[in-house]
């Protein structure tokens, strides 16, 4: 019987390491693992609790326990089970709760849980988290089961890790590496999903922002004081922004936000409000004062536009303001 478990429980690793370790987004991955074990090992429940070793911070935390399923990580108390397994980096075996220092901690008294186990995840010397195997009677671990899911955290271990890369993978296919802004191709696909939509309720609008003179600035201070321009405008733009607005690099000098839930006018405030602080913060370069000058186009994406005609009205819009001056917005129904 303990050879057929052994290599049930084999057969059973190998299914659940292909699985665990496709590329899927972190809350998705989390989720997967928990109920893999929750299978394996055929118990009251599972959770893992990630941990950054670098902030020494819990970050997230998911569960099968029902009431629990996404805030476990909330229950963490210093000098707990968590920061004892992370610190000695060792399974630490609960046989009895009550007659463990962690007989009163509310999470397991909630769930009514009489022993557990719990591992480290490592990976690359680093500790990850935690994942745990809670059981409603006493004493229900033997060796194996503690081998077992020493194994099983080494493939979670893994599985995080691929996880990393495909976020640093996704984030350098969207992002602009000098920035951190999102690029053309990003905006672009999230306009021409909408474009799709009716515009009944949710207004959207975009700016196009040109820093004005970015190649006499190159040519007389550099290109890495160009650089130095091209960050800061960025991030007063990220700033001036809610979280759910899309700002991006468009161009070598110029920025294009996606304004969701914006109409027209509410577009031309926040542009406004972009140019003057650039232009109320000068930079500074050998003792002197380098005060920057914007202009910006405004089209609000109307029922039936296109992501073509969309772009063609608010770059329309921004070659008229460039034709009246510096730090002149104008909208594309300004344009005749």
């Amino acid at each position: 019987m303990e050879e057929d478990r052994l290599l049930g429980s084999l057969r059973a690793l190998l299914e659940i390491g292909r699985e665990i370790n496709a590329l899927k987004p972190l809350d998705t991955l989390l989720d997967l693992i928990v109920k893999k074990a929750d299978e394996l090992f055929h118990e009251s429940y599972t959770s893992i609790i990630l941990y950054d070793q670098e902030k020494e911070m819990w970050i997230k935390g998911v569960s099968t326990d029902k009431n629990h399923r996404f805030d476990i990580h909330r229950f963490v108390r210093k000098n707990g089970a968590s920061f004892t397994i992370v610190s000695t980096r060792k399974p630490l075996i609960v046989e009895d709760v009550d007659k463990s220092p962690y007989g009163q901690h509310p999470f397991l008294r909630m769930g009514k849980i009489r022993s557990f186990v719990g591992v480290p995840i490592i990976h690359n010397d680093i500790v990850k988290g935690v994942l745990y195997i809670y059981s409603r009677e006493s004493m229900s671990f033997s060796e194996e089961d503690v081998e077992l899911l020493r194994i099983f955290a080494e493939y979670a271990a893994l599985a995080l890790y691929n996880n990393e890369l495909y976020e640093e993978l996704r984030r350098t296919q969207i992002k602009d590496i000098l920035t951190g802004l999102y690029n053309n191709l990003y905006v672009r696909s999230i306009l021409e999903r909408e474009s799709m939509r009716t515009r009944d309720v949710n207004n959207i609008s975009v700016i196009l922002i040109d820093i004005v003179g970015m190649k006499d600035i190159n040519r007389k201070y550099g290109f890495e004081f160009g650089d130095m321009v091209l960050k800061k405008a960025g991030k007063i733009i990220r700033e001036r922004l809610d979280k759910i607005h899309v700002p991006a690099r468009y161009a070598a000098d110029e920025f294009l936000v996606v304004l969701m839930g914006d109409d027209e006018s509410r577009a031309r405030e926040r542009a406004r409000k972009i140019v003057d602080e650039v232009h109320a913060v000068p930079l500074v370069i050998d003792g002197n004062e380098i005060k920057l000058d914007l202009n910006v186009g405004v089209a609000e994406l109307k029922m039936g536009m296109t992501y073509n005609t969309l772009m063609n009205a608010v770059e329309e819009a921004l070659f008229e303001a460039k034709r009246r001056g510096v730090n002149q917005i104008v909208a594309s129904s300004d344009v005749e």
